[in-house]
C-alpha cells in the first residue's frame, strides 16, 4: 500500500490539514512551483551578496550593529553565528508530534519565497520528516 501524501504548495495549511498530518503521517512533497519560489528567493540573496548593495541582516550586523557592513568573505560566518545565537532550548523536551508539526510549519514558512534559504535546506527538512527523523 502506498503512503498518503501531503503536498506543500501555495495553499494555506488549515487545522484539518494538521490533523491529517499528525494522524496519518503522510509523505511530505514539495510542489514544483514552491521549489521555483525558493530558488528565486535564494537568487535574490546571492545577487545581494555578490553586489555592492548593503542589506540589513544579509551583509550587515543586527540590532545596534545594523550599520556595520560585513564583507562578502565573512557573510557565511555571520549567518552561522546567527543560527548559533538562536540554537538554545530550556525545559522539558517537546512531544514528538509537536516537533514534527513545527518542522512541517517551518517547511511551509521557508517555502513562501521570502527567506532566501537554499532549496537544499527545505528538502533536508522534508527528508527528515519523511524518514521519521
Amino acid at each position: 500500500m502506498s503512503r498518503k501524501q501531503f503536498i506543500v504548495g501555495e495553499k494555506d495549511i488549515y487545522l484539518n490539514d494538521i490533523r491529517f498530518f499528525l494522524e496519518d503521517f503522510p509523505e511530505i512533497i514539495l510542489h514544483e512551483d514552491i521549489k521555483d519560489k525558493i530558488i528565486s528567493s535564494r537568487k535574490i540573496i546571492d545577487d545581494i551578496v555578490n553586489s555592492s548593495k548593503t542589506v540589513y541582516g544579509v551583509n550587515t550586523g543586527f540590532g545596534k550593529f545594523a550599520d556595520v557592513h560585513i564583507e562578502k568573505e565573512e557573510t557565511a560566518e555571520l549567518q552561522r553565528r546567527l543560527v548559533l545565537s538562536h540554537a538554545a532550548g530550556v525545559g522539558n523536551s517537546m512531544p514528538i508530534d509537536i516537533i514534527k508539526l513545527m518542522m512541517l510549519l517551518k517547511i511551509k514558512n521557508l517555502s513562501q519565497g521570502f527567506s532566501g534559504v537554499r532549496l537544499e535546506l527545505v528538502q533536508l527538512l522534508v527528508e527528515m520528516l519523511n524518514n521519521d527523523i
